[in-house]
């Protein structure tokens, strides 16, 4: 933990002392309503000890369109158990699909963005959310790297990167004419993950101070905005987005979702033996036969699954209301 950060898990500890969260559903979860700068806020806290967190939307199970009543029924009949805080999650795409990085128990619908582009998401730093066998971290896309997301439990992209171990976006101005309804998710540490949707419009600076001087969080990702949308036991039937989401975050209990587990990497294959010299040429004539054999023979693979990282097309916009993507900054 840098100096700054510790700092800042004090300053989150005497905040959150003056207004406690009250319980609400399972053991690991509290939701609670709190005023920011004039502004409403519902705030969902999670202990990934003691709840269930995941990112659903774009595996072939999900049902489309992937609004949160269609998954929060979808849950009910093949878990038992209705989502306790459901939120949407990244920016995404007129056709629903996610704009950058989306994982789901180790499968990857889409590769990282590294594109440059015009609107929220590429107001760089933008950054991941993801949950894997360390924990929640928040990663500045730039930092990913060529990370394997077989062993994550989820990731989600999107941008800009609110917080940055405690520092603030540099392009946020405290001023901004810009407001609109936002959510975002906050990494308090590796198991305390906390999501927010604002009831009311905010700004993005706004919305970075309160992840980090009232959460306490280090770490902050802006997820979407104008169609952003948090269902809590407060607020069952919230809608957000009437044509779906590319993935929507969901609590449930921890008795109700089996733990998931990443397979075990595989081990590297041992050196071949040299061949001996006169087989050598036979040898590699024998291979170059059968490579060509299995490559005419070869299916194509399944779209979408191990998706490269490229550049990707703008972002969505609704019917409903052109979201503030569409913006240059901010």
């Amino acid at each position: 933990m840098s100096a700054g950060r510790g700092v800042l898990a004090g300053l989150g500890l005497v905040l959150l002392g003056a207004c406690r969260d009250s319980p609400a559903g399972p053991p690991g979860v509290t939701v609670r309503e709190l005023d920011h700068m004039g502004a409403r806020w519902t705030v969902a806290t999670v202990d990934l000890e003691r709840a269930s967190l995941r990112l659903v939307g774009q595996s072939k199970a999900a049902p489309a369109p992937h609004t949160l009543q269609n998954i929060s029924d979808w849950l009910v009949a093949t878990t038992g158990s209705a989502p306790v805080v459901a939120m949407n999650a990244g920016i995404y795409m007129e056709d629903r699909r996610p704009l950058g990085l989306h994982v789901e128990e180790g499968q990857a619908y889409r590769g990282v963005n590294h594109a440059e582009g015009y609107g929220n998401f590429y107001l760089m730093p933008n950054g991941i959310f993801s949950v894997g066998p360390a924990g929640a971290a928040i990663t500045a896309t730039t930092d990913w790297g060529d990370r394997a997301v077989d062993q994550l439990l989820l990731a989600t992209q999107s941008g800009p990167l609110l917080v940055d171990d405690g520092v603030l976006h540099p392009r946020l101005m405290p001023g901004s004419p810009n407001l609109k309804r936002r959510n975002g998710v906050g990494v308090r540490d590796a198991q305390t993950v906390v999501l927010a949707t604002s009831v009311d419009r905010v700004r993005f600076h706004d919305m970075a101070t309160l992840f980090r001087d009232v959460l306490g969080c280090g770490d902050a990702l802006y997820l979407d905005g104008t169609v952003s949308a948090m269902r809590t036991p407060a607020q069952p039937a919230v809608e957000g987005d009437p044509l779906g989401y590319s993935g929507i975050l969901v609590v449930q209990p921890r008795e109700a979702v089996p733990r998931w587990t990443p397979s075990a990497p595989a081990a590297p294959a041992a050196p071949a033996a040299p061949a001996a010299p006169a087989a050598a040429a036979a040898s590699a004539a024998s291979a170059a036969s059968a490579a060509s054999a299995a490559s005419a023979a070869e299916a194509p693979a399944a779209p979408d699954e191990t998706v490269p990282s490229v550049p990707a097309p703008p972002p969505k916009t609704t019917a409903a209301a052109a979201p503030e993507e569409a913006a240059a900054a901010d």
